[in-house]
């Protein structure tokens, strides 16, 4: 009995003495995808937003051409009285108005040097050799024109060559006579005032001018000018 003990012991040692068995390692949970780098395509998708979201670069702006015409042409226009002596006979004004138009050609010493056109009809009864006629004036002029700014008022003066185109209608319906045929060469010189109004874009002030050669006109009256 005790014979057989002694290998029953030999054989618990020796298991004793092996190794024991691991137990299997438990599986690992496999590792969590990385996460992807969003950020740029959280930048791509917000970019449109945040631009959007910012107000709206305005265009530069750009300094304004300026304008050819710039205050320098003048268009305007008179109404007045005419007294007008012609070379032969006598003559009674009904009124005058003109229409003109100045351009600025330069400025000199303050003051500002025009150039000018100007239609002036004058109308009236001409008497001659005891005939009536209507007679209408057609004057047409070209000259020079001189401005003074005086404060809120211009002081301006000019000279002016012209032609008179007679036009007379025989108030008795008989043919016309010689005397009242034809046009006249005329000069002008004459000189007025005027103050601005609406930013000095319309002017307007009292004028008299004097007419010589082939009729000696007197003429005074006011006037309406705009500046463009």
């Amino acid at each position: 009995m005790t014979h057989m003990k002694l290998p029953m012991s030999v054989f618990a040692l020796c298991l004793l003495s092996m190794p024991a068995l691991a137990a299997p390692e438990p599986a690992k949970a496999p590792a969590a995808a990385a996460p992807q780098d969003t950020d740029g395509d959280d930048n791509e998708e917000s970019q449109p937003a945040k631009e959007a979201g910012k107000p709206a670069a305005k265009p530069e702006e750009k300094a304004p051409t300026p304008s050819a015409v710039n205050g320098r042409l003048t268009l305007g226009t008179s109404v007045g009285w005419a007294v007008i002596k012609p070379a032969k006979g006598t003559w009674t004004g009904l009124g005058t108005s003109d229409i003109m138009a100045r351009w600025r050609n330069s400025a000199k010493e303050g003051g500002k040097l025009y150039i000018t056109g100007r239609y002036a009809p004058f109308a009236g009864v001409w008497r001659v050799n005891r005939r009536d006629y209507d007679t209408t004036l057609h004057g047409f002029f070209g000259g020079t024109e001189y401005l003074m700014p005086m404060g809120s008022m211009n002081l301006k003066a000019g000279v002016e060559l012209g032609y008179l185109l007679v036009y007379a209608k025989p108030q008795d319906g008989a043919s016309a006579s010689s005397d009242v045929k034809g046009g006249k060469v005329n000069i002008s010189a004459g000189g007025g005032a005027d103050w601005g109004f609406f930013s000095d874009k319309v002017r307007i002030g009292p004028f008299a001018r004097v007419h010589f050669a082939g009729f000696s006109i007197v003429n005074i009256g006011g006037s309406a000018q705009f500046v463009f």
